[in-house]
């Protein structure tokens, strides 16, 4: 689309487009009489309406712009602030109270993404009240921007609070108020603006009103290139003023932020990653003469220890507060982003990459450092339990036990260089998708579960892995009860229930495994009659995923249903990629 964007805005004459507009209707499926048309009259709107669907370098599309336009025009009662008077007048933020209850929860679930200090915010907070009241505006953050933080930080916490107490908060009108405010400013050329990006991206996590967070994560990304970001200051942290120690670690936390939000996204969607991570050198926040990110992901617990030693800080295996959660979620995206490049890359030619020269024994490796990882954050949270430091909770530490099963799962299940895991590989990633759907129940049980469309694809994929090794793999039967596994794919499908009040995506989920574990389920009582699927032990294990049907199951009896176990789910299921697509 930037492309066709370029070509619109260097074309001297619309004209010249009625030429492309056959390709582009086939290309973007546009059902509309623009597309069909080849007259000057018709091209020309066409042309415009491409334009207009294009975002903008920000990330915002021309149409939130125009709402803004007739009020841009408007003389400023306040011109030194960029605000008329009735902008003033109509600011309406909740009561302070009321903020303070949207921004702590906003804080307590935003511990892996910590762009924004709380104590900043409180800060800004104040000021935009004291605004307000006063009509003076006292920081050197332009006020409009202030304003969309503000507002989006209080939106994205009272959505939580609609979730958790099952109540009505003003989320929606928030969220209104903050979008109108960031589509007067440019976003992508300051580290506020970026923070503002960033929480748009939130937004579309937890909202189903927000933007499309793929989009929205290239601009991020590019605007932290455009910054710096990702490149370690060049200064003698011991004689840096406190000032500027603070901003670096902040400048450290909205990159990182970035980057988490891009491995999620990358992996979830099977696309590339946006960024490789031999083009980072910044530090992690607050871990400063740490050389953990010149290192492999797979060696975060070595690298650097001798500069920690050194300088007389923590261990690498201990986090800092109040980035604690953070950090240990980013080991985990790093070893993400290292499986995707080893496992999942479409070219796997060895004369354009290095390789290991043992893929399985690579594997394991893996699988211990996260285990390892994983080991240190519950001890940390253990320690800081009895010395009631609240530098881990144990709502974190489970968030961060799914992070370590998402990657285990990713390391284990079929992949490009891996079609055809083991039988031990496949019981490994069997063993994780059970622990996730527990993990999620346990955290929906006390209201903590994240209601977005992240958690139901998370859910979704863990239910159908769970029925996928069922039905194709005879060792796992061998080792859990069906019943068992039935129950955790129905808990599952509960859940998605759950997130289908608020994510069309998440009740259609639903839907689809619904059928799944009936069919699953019909499949073993007939084979239980017939005698075949019960008794495992008649299988031939060879140590691959045999689908039922070419494992000889029930062939005494020709009524019982055959499973193949990827016909059948992608049967059931079509493309996961297009369930969940962002378009």
């Amino acid at each position: 689309m930037e492309i066709l964007a370029t070509l619109i805005r260097g074309s001297q004459d619309l004209w010249e487009l009625h030429e492309l507009i056959p390709c582009l209707s086939s290309h973007f499926n546009f059902k509309s009489d623009y597309a069909r048309s080849t007259t000057r009259s018709r091209s020309v709107p066409f042309a415009r309406l491409i334009y207009e669907s294009v975002p903008q370098s920000q990330g915002l599309p021309l149409a939130y712009l125009r709402e803004n336009e007739q009020d841009e025009r408007q003389n400023d009662a306040a011109q030194g602030l960029g605000l008329n008077a009735y902008d003033i007048q109509q600011f309406d933020l909740p009561s302070m109270t009321d903020s303070q209850q949207y921004a702590e929860i906003y804080f307590s679930v935003s511990t892996f993404y910590p762009f924004i200090s709380q104590d900043d915010f409180y800060t800004l907070l104040r000021l935009v009240m004291h605004l307000g009241t006063t009509s003076t505006w006292n920081s050197v953050i332009p006020v409009k921007l202030a304003l969309a933080q503000v507002y989006l930080v209080l939106s994205l916490g009272a959505r939580f609070l609609e979730v958790k107490l099952n109540s009505k908060f003003p989320s929606h009108d928030l969220y209104a108020k903050g979008m109108g405010y960031a589509t007067q400013i440019k976003l992508h050329d300051s580290i506020e603006g970026v923070q503002v990006l960033l929480l748009l991206a939130q937004h579309s996590f937890y909202s189903p009103e927000g933007l499309n967070a793929w989009f929205l994560l290239h601009t991020i990304i590019a605007s932290c290139l455009d910054l710096g970001l990702q490149r370690r200051d060049n200064c003698k942290k011991e004689t840096e003023p406190p000032c500027h120690c603070r901003t670096r670690h902040l400048r450290s936390a909205i990159f990182w932020s970035a980057y988490s939000m891009d491995r999620t996204l990358t992996t979830i969607l099977g696309r590339p990653l946006t960024l490789r991570d031999e083009a980072i050198d910044r530090e992690f926040p607050q871990l400063d003469n740490n050389d953990e990110v010149e290192s492999a992901a797979t060696q975060w617990n070595y690298a650097g220890s001798d500069s920690q030693e050194v300088h007389g800080k923590p261990s690498p295996g201990l986090a800092p507060i109040p980035y604690t959660t953070c950090v240990y979620s980013l080991r985990f995206d790093r070893i993400v982003a290292e499986i995707k490049l080893m496992l999942y890359r479409v070219s796997r030619s060895p004369s354009r990459f290095p390789w290991p020269t043992n893929v399985t024994t690579w594997q394991h490796e893996a699988q211990n450092v996260c285990v390892s990882l994983l080991q240190k954050a519950q001890n940390q949270q253990q320690v800081s339990s009895l010395n009631n430091l609240g530098t881990l909770s144990g709502i974190s530490l489970q968030r961060l036990e799914l992070k370590y099963h998402h990657c285990v799962m990713l390391l284990y299940r079929p992949s490009p260089q891996i079609p055809h895991p083991s039988t031990e590989a496949i019981q490994a990633c069997f063993s994780s998708a059970m622990d996730i759907i527990s993990i999620y129940a346990d955290l929906h049980r006390f209201l903590n579960m994240e209601c977005s469309w992240l958690s139901a694809h998370s859910i979704l994929v863990a239910a159908i892995t769970v029925l996928y090794c069922l039905c194709s793999h005879p060792a796992v039967r061998g080792t859990t009860p069906v019943e068992t596994c039935l129950k955790r794919a129905e808990l599952a499908h509960e859940l998605l229930s759950f997130l289908g009040q608020s994510w069309s995506v998440a009740d259609e989920a639903g839907l689809k495994l619904d059928r799944l574990i009936t069919a699953t389920r019909e499949a073993y009582n007939a084979s239980i009659v017939g005698g075949g699927l019960a008794d495992c032990q008649g299988y031939q294990d060879t140590g691959l995923m045999v689908p039922l049907q070419q494992s000889g199951s029930g062939s005494e009896n020709p009524d019982m249903p055959a499973l193949d176990g990827r016909a059948f789910l992608t049967d059931e299921l079509g493309v996961l990629r297009d369930l969940f697509d962002l378009g």
